[in-house]
């Protein structure tokens, strides 16, 4: 290790003790009870958080009156606060709800994240990819245009469309609860994404080792529930990538709960086609087999 890379920790574990004495004897009702000085707070300590990535004292505290403030028209704080203050809330992977007013600076905040974005070091930015793919169609630096053609009104929508996928603990009981997606199928943006996406993330998004991600599981869901043909022919597509035996098997379940509509069906027969029954019909039980004798 370097001499400047030891310093370097030196110092960030100077500046981390620092923080957690002011931060371990504060009294937060007090700070909270003024949402100048809880802003204030959040912001310093976010940018030596960033700085000597190290993870915010402050924010693990604060994060549920953030949310609150930031849901306000925020009368009264500068244009650098808004702007601070969803910075680093996006850094930290969260996009709040937020006033229709402070969507430019939800805008300008996402833009100026985009090389950190590029990076995804933890501690530094954590943002998940999908998630802001189907938010903005931004994959990089080179997208940042995209960010200023989504509306508020589009933004808004895509992120219930997020928050109600994330809000299942597991597939079965997402497709169970399948009726309440429909009302995402209004949003054509959102459809348009979803299909790029699915072609897109489908490598790193579902790996055997790591799971599903429900933001993903949640196109799937979409796009079967769609009755555009150009949906269902993004499935045929992703058929022919070298895909994982895990997701191989997530997308049988998929199309098998819904084979009330029969291109879902035709759908089924592609993937027997092209993919070995064993991954499609006792791939999950095997695993769980496997990692059980262990």
């Amino acid at each position: 290790m370097s001499t400047s890379n030891i310093d370097f920790e030196q110092q960030s574990e100077n500046v981390l003790l620092q923080q957690k004495k002011i931060y371990d004897k504060m009294d937060f009702s007090k700070v909270f009870a003024d949402k100048k000085e809880t802003i204030r707070h959040f912001i310093e300590s976010e940018d030596l958080a960033k700085e000597y990535v190290f993870q915010g004292r402050f924010y693990c505290m604060a994060h549920y009156e953030i949310a609150k403030i930031l849901k306000t028209k925020m009368k009264g704080f500068e244009e650098n606060e808004i702007v601070k203050t969803l910075y680093h809330t996006l850094r930290h992977g969260n996009f709040y709800k937020i006033d229709g007013i402070n969507y430019p600076y939800l805008q300008k905040a996402l833009t100026l994240l985009l090389d950190e974005f590029e990076e995804s070091k933890y501690l530094v930015c954590q943002m998940d990819k999908l998630m802001v793919y189907l938010l903005f169609e931004v994959l990089n630096s080179n997208d940042q245009d995209y960010i200023y053609k989504t509306s508020y009104k589009d933004y808004s929508e895509i992120r219930d469309f997020i928050w109600k996928s994330h809000s299942y603990r597991d597939l079965f009981n997402m497709r169970k609860n399948a009726g309440k997606f429909i009302v995402f199928l209004e949003n054509k943006l959102l459809v348009e994404r979803a299909k790029k996406a699915v072609l897109l993330f489908s490598a790193n998004k579902f790996h055997q080792n790591i799971g599903p991600n429900f933001y993903f599981a949640a196109c799937i869901l979409l796009l079967l529930l769609s009755d555009e043909k150009e949906s269902k022919e993004t499935f045929l597509q992703l058929h022919k990538q070298e895909l994982a035996g895990h997701l191989v098997w997530v997308l049988g379940t998929f199309y098998k709960d819904f084979q009330n509509i029969e291109a879902n069906n035709d759908l089924l027969l592609n993937l027997y086609e092209t993919y070995s029954h064993d991954l499609i019909d006792e791939y999950q039980e095997k695993k769980y087999d496997w990692e059980n004798n262990n």
